[in-house]
């Protein structure tokens, strides 16, 4: 163990906020165009949100408010 687990999984088992009984609360909170289609799994780290669009750039996106970082 390097003081915490990495794994590729889309299965969150320690999620608590997001649940049956709450996901109809949930909001639209901001939007960001990426120029195309989204497929792959995005990544958070540090506040930036990174994912890849299919029009071939990667993104590094603040997860606060939407706005691009790179």
């Amino acid at each position: 163990n390097h003081g915490g687990d990495l794994h590729n999984r889309r299965y969150a088992n320690k999620e608590t906020k997001i649940s049956p009984t709450t996901v109809s609360k949930l909001r639209l909170k901001w939007k960001f165009y990426a120029g195309d289609n989204i497929s792959a799994t995005p990544a958070i780290f540090d506040g930036n949100l990174y994912f890849p669009s299919w029009n071939g750039y990667i993104y590094s996106i603040k997860v606060s408010d939407g706005s691009l970082v790179w």
